[in-house]
């Protein structure tokens, strides 16, 4: 036991040795390496002095140098100024001649500077008068240009009256169209009105019956007459598509009968009758050729409705309401 703790304490003892020996390696290592960092700045500072010294030599190398070129400079003015002064001298001993010769070519110089200054003065000249001549041609131009908005002006007023005459022209003769509209249908309602005479002097007891319209009935037809197609569109749901009036005229017909093409179509879709006929045998398509709704009868046409189906006078769209009242003799051969 007691063998084994002095060998723990040897053992400890050189463990503590080696730790040691290591600590005084470290500090010689640290020693030595402040000793090469201050060699390192020993050796900067030896070279910033050196790097000082070479700029401080090249400095007075410069300094010298231009001392140098300084002297030199001032010499070559000393020489310069002596060749000058034994120049001035040899020019006072000289002879009259070359004065004369000095004053001559003055004289030539003084001329040349008179003609010179008198062609300045005839260059401004012959600028003052193009100037004048560009200010004539700017007048000129300006009248030109006055005489030309004075011409646009008048020409803007008479296109404006043709304008106006051409407009007034168009409504009168829209307001003619419509008079000849409203004629053909009052003659339409005089015949109407003549077969109801008729029908009423006859025994048949349907002859005899008239049509009475609902309030709603009454509000279809007067849309359709006038081409309220929305309006019309909500009516149908409580009026039949095909309904009559007194005359014996479905909406379609009535529609036709005043060129309503919308109101036309709107009822064609929801399965109106094209080839309804009224009590005088009319069908839309009778009504559109005689008033010369000639698109309107070239479309009914196109979706099927008959132009083969004759009236109380037995004419077919393409001749006609009545032989009082024709139907428009180019119809037939624009439509087909």
């Amino acid at each position: 036991m007691e063998a084994q703790k002095a060998a723990n304490k040897a053992e400890s003892a050189k463990v503590q040795a080696e730790v040691q020996a290591l600590r005084e390696r470290e500090r010689a290592a640290e020693t030595r390496a402040a000793e090469v960092a201050a060699e390192v700045s020993r050796l900067q500072a030896e070279q910033k002095e050196k790097e000082e010294a070479e700029r401080a030599q090249a400095e007075v190398v410069r300094r010298l140098a231009g001392e140098m070129a300084v002297k030199e400079e001032r010499t070559r003015q000393m020489e310069a100024e002596v060749e000058r002064l034994m120049a001035e001298k040899d020019r006072a001993g000289g002879s009259a001649e070359e004065r004369g010769k000095e004053v001559e070519q003055l004289r030539r110089e003084v001329q040349e500077v008179s003609k010179a200054k008198l062609d300045r003065e005839g260059e401004v000249e012959s600028m003052r008068r193009e100037m004048e001549d560009v200010k004539k041609r700017e007048a000129t131009q300006m009248s030109i240009i006055t005489r030309l908005k004075k011409e646009q002006s008048e020409r803007d007023k008479k296109d404006k009256v043709l304008k106006d005459a051409t407009e007034e022209a168009s409504v009168q003769r829209g307001k003619v169209e419509e008079q000849l509209a409203s004629t053909l249908l009052e003659m339409e309602a005089l015949r109407e009105a003549k077969a109801a005479r008729a029908d009423a002097l006859s025994d048949a007891p349907e002859r005899q019956k008239k049509v009475v319209l609902s309030p709603t009935e009454q509000a279809a037809f007067t849309a359709a007459r006038h081409g309220r197609d929305e309006e019309l569109s909500g009516l149908l749901e409580s009026v039949h598509v095909n309904a009559l009036n007194d005359a014996g005229n479905t909406l379609l017909i009535t529609a036709a009968q005043n060129n309503q093409q919308k109101v036309v179509k709107e009822l064609h879709n929801r399965g109106a009758d094209l080839n309804s006929q009224n009590r005088l045998g009319q069908t839309a398509l009778h009504f559109a050729f005689a008033f010369g709704y000639t698109e309107l009868g070239k479309w009914l046409v196109k979706k099927g409705a008959a132009t083969s189906l004759k009236n109380s006078s037995g004419m077919t769209c393409y001749e006609g309401l009545s032989p009082q009242q024709p139907a428009m003799p180019f119809v037939q051969r624009y439509v087909k």
